[in-house]
């Protein structure tokens, strides 16, 4: 015999969960808006984000997991445009930074195809794929994890190299001992 309030619990905390989800990612869309200028690289990225969540609102079964993926990027959106804002410069496109950003999109276009395709699967299809979608989600959840990280490394490395060649305009080198020296000829 099924205990009824242990039912009700469960659903009442699984659709506790699906409202603090919905939530946040709504809390984050409306943060990333605001902040977001309405052209330029950041603003494409946030396009193709808002695409990807008008599928997974339409989505039944794998919501959490998309909807995971979706508050990732927005979140990592957000890092980004708290960081512009402060620095009163935006992201230009044909820039490094925007390059990058374009391989952010190329993830985000992967998660709308599969999404898009698992929405419209019926049920029963759905039930006998479920290794395979939820493979194809830890896939998904890896390639933007990748993403982020290149787009870290390679503004590091995009600092260290400008920095490197600042150094090397103003006549400073460094000695083979790694002490910084004016170097005066």
């Amino acid at each position: 015999m099924s205990n009824p309030t242990l039912n009700t619990s469960i659903r009442m905390d699984a659709a506790d969960h699906a409202l603090g989800a919905a939530l946040t990612i709504t809390t984050l869309l409306k943060e990333v808006s605001s902040l977001i200028p309405s052209a330029g690289p950041l603003a494409n990225v946030l396009g193709v984000a808002k695409e990807l969540i008008n599928i997974v609102n339409q989505m039944s079964d794998n919501k959490d997991q998309c909807d995971f993926l979706v508050e990732r990027i927005l979140r990592f959106l957000s890092s980004l445009a708290n960081e512009c804002a402060g620095l009163e410069e935006p992201i230009r496109s044909g820039t490094p930074t925007a390059h990058r950003l374009n391989k952010l999109i190329s993830a985000i276009e992967e998660i709308k195809k599969d999404a898009e395709v698992w929405k419209n699967t019926s049920r029963l299809d759905r039930f006998w794929s479920r290794d395979k979608i939820k493979a194809a989600i830890v896939k998904h959840e890896k390639n933007l994890s990748d993403c982020f990280l290149t787009f870290m490394v390679g503004t590091g490395i995009q600092l260290g190299a400008t920095s490197d060649n600042s150094i090397g305009e103003r006549g400073l080198g460094v000695r083979p001992d790694s002490n910084l020296v004016a170097h005066s000829e």
